[in-house]
């Protein structure tokens, strides 16, 4: 059965506006992509107490890593101040 060249013509038309409407939305869906995984990048972090740190240094890599003690969140510190809590604890 041979298809009619108007099926042929309206399958090229819809493919273009698939990839007009793709091409259209691939800027806006990435902005919101990077503002959805920048999470809370901007904003201030509050101060955490040092009784509220607990750190520890892996000795077969030498890395240091502190977690919030009841929340579990990662927190960025200097190595030094990683390291000294570690062994404070």
């Amino acid at each position: 059965m041979r298809k009619g060249i108007g099926t042929v013509v309206r399958k090229g038309i819809f493919l273009a506006f698939l990839i007009i409407a793709a091409a259209l939305m691939y800027k806006p869906v990435l902005r919101a992509y990077h503002g959805y995984t920048a999470g809370d990048q901007g904003q201030e972090q509050l101060e955490v107490l040092d009784i509220d740190k607990l750190c520890r240094v892996f000795a077969d890599t030498g890395q240091c890593l502190c977690r919030h003690r009841r929340t579990n969140e990662r927190l960025s510190l200097p190595y030094e101040e990683c390291v000294s809590l570690a062994r404070n604890n």
